[in-house]
């Protein structure tokens, strides 16, 4: 059985390797580790264990997993404790939130921080906390000659951020100022005596998410690299670094797309599922189809994408070419049931923007904790304004933004109309159209598609929608 460990109490750790564990329920945190010297600082920005760099520089700590799943959030970190520097006193260990989010500790539920030795737990305790949005969990600590652990338990502000630089960690500017060197057409007179070079200045750390996900993107080699970093320059500039948000993509297959399927579609997806990358919590990107009925497929993620369109296309799931969507039915009635005719075979050929956006949203009125924005593609040709109008007022009370982009057609209806509908709680939709999807920009598409999320998400939060 495990040893509870009280607030401000401490252990022996018998092992010289150990698993550090976090889990909880509720908004998404953050675990990461600082290498502390004898002063209570970092020895360099090196000693920072986090996301963005996972590993100390011999390897003692390292950062090893997050996951969400339905019982809430999992962290993992690894420190050998043979291995820690002789010059490294302590370890501290933090939890922390995006200080950019309405989100404290006191939204954090059954948060048990836990030590193991393999699969055997050592030592386990509970935590819990008010206005914070950060905290040092534990501290991993030498005294002796051997290593203990201490419950720490204390609270910060700031984030991420806040505590770094508590400890020492030099973090970069959001948006570093740029500097230009003097010029000058007189030359120097020559030293009389040779000057010492300056010592270097520290490695600023960035902590941005974005910036992040492009770094992973270029070490894989992927081709997504270059919508990563249109995408990322419109993400700082709505304020959206570091947001989590559920990300769903719509699709319309009705007749009139038929030119546009799989190549524009795919190259829609593509520059969707980068959006998806950087705002999803788990990085994939939800997917659905609808013409007359309506389904949802596999979630999109890096390793799927490649022929994801032309696998639905042919039957299959997306993830493959075989049968059976994630869900297996499909929403609504069908055009030719009996013959399941359709660009994505059984859903039909008919306009039924309804059929698709009633599931999405019954789906999501149970999480008010977390935004959902979908991106909605559509060619046109609405003529269920009524209906759709009715969706649009009833999703106003949860935390769901609507983001219609109309693409290469016509008749876009209530959508043109979105400005004036009244009714709404919040105004939770916006819309524009483009003639030729193959002449925007990725710039353009993503400064136009993420304009409006940050203004609504701001006026949830207000409100008390998002929570």
């Amino acid at each position: 059985m495990a040893q509870a460990l009280p607030k401000g109490g401490n252990a022996n750790l018998p092992t010289a390797k150990i698993t550090i564990r976090a889990k909880h329920k509720g908004p998404d945190t953050d675990l990461s580790a600082l290498l502390l010297n004898a002063t209570g600082k970092v020895r360099s920005e090196n000693d920072f264990v986090f996301y963005g760099s996972p590993s100390s520089p011999e390897g003692s700590v390292k950062y090893a997993d997050k996951k969400n799943a339905a019982d809430g959030y999992t962290h993992e970190l690894t420190i050998s404790l043979a291995d820690v520097p002789a010059d490294v006193d302590k370890v501290a260990i933090t939890l922390t939130i995006d200080p950019d989010t309405p989100k404290t500790f006191a939204d954090v539920k059954d948060l048990t921080f836990s030590i193991l030795d393999g699969a055997n737990e050592l030592i386990s305790f509970g935590a819990s906390g008010e206005k914070e949005n950060a905290f040092i969990i534990a501290e991993v600590y030498k005294r002796n000659g051997a290593w203990k652990v201490r419950h720490v338990a204390q609270g910060f502000v700031n984030g991420l951020k806040g505590i770094a630089t508590a400890f020492g960690v030099p973090i970069a500017d959001d948006e570093p100022a740029a500097t230009t060197a003097a010029t000058s057409t007189t030359a120097a007179p020559a030293a009389a005596t040779a000057t010492p070079a300056p010592t270097p200045a520290p490695k600023k750390v960035n902590l941005s998410k974005v910036d992040q996900v492009t770094a992973d993107l270029e070490k894989k080699g992927s081709r997504l690299v270059s919508l990563q970093k249109a995408a990322a320059i419109s993400l700082k500039k709505n304020k959206l670094d570091g947001v989590k948000a559920r990300v769903i993509m719509v699709l319309d297959a009705s007749g009139s797309t038929h030119r546009m399927w799989p190549k524009t579609m795919q190259a829609a997806t593509d520059r969707l599922a980068t959006v998806a990358l950087n705002l999803d919590d788990n990085g994939e990107l939800e997917f659905w189809v609808y013409a007359t009925g309506a389904k949802q497929f596999d979630n999109v993620t890096l390793a799927v994408l490649d022929n994801f369109i032309a696998n639905i296309q042919a039957g299959g799931t997306g993830a493959t070419s075989t049968p059976a969507g994630k869900k297996g039915g499909i929403f609504g009635g069908m055009f030719g049931s009996s013959s399941g005719g359709g660009i994505v075979p059984g859903l039909g050929y008919d306009n039924n923007e309804p059929v698709v956006m009633k599931p999405i949203l019954d789906d999501c009125k149970g999480a008010n904790d977390i935004p959902t924005l979908v991106l909605f593609v559509t060619d046109g040709g609405i003529d269920k304004d009524r209906d759709i109008q009715k969706l649009l007022v009833e999703a106003s009370s949860f935390p769901i933004f609507w983001q219609f982009i109309g693409l290469g057609g016509s008749s876009y209806g209530v959508l043109e109309k979105l400005d004036t509908m009244t009714g709404r709680k919040v105004d939770n939709a916006g819309f524009f159209a483009i003639d030729d999807f193959q002449k925007i920009t990725d710039a353009q598409l993503y400064d136009r598609m993420l304009s409006e999320f940050p203004l609504w998400l701001e006026k949830v939060k207000s409100m008390g929608i998002l929570r």
